[in-house]
């Protein structure tokens, strides 16, 4: 009798087609949240900006000059 000490090429070949198809699914979304994450963080950013120039118009009466 012959003992089996490890996986046929068929059963890896198997585990990489899985391993590829997860992949192929999981990368795009993974792309789409990180763009969804970083425009949040950009309007997160923005609010402090948008209070300082408000403080500024409302002591000054009219909006910082551009630089």
């Amino acid at each position: 009798m012959r003992k089996s000490y490890g996986f046929t090429l068929i059963e890896l070949m198997f585990v990489i087609a899985i391993i590829g198809i997860l992949a192929a699914i999981a990368i795009p979304q993974y792309t789409d949240y990180m763009k969804r994450a970083k425009v949040s963080e950009a309007f997160i950013l923005s609010t402090t900006i948008t209070k300082a120039v408000t403080h500024y118009y409302a002591y000054h009466g009219r909006f910082p000059k551009n630089k």
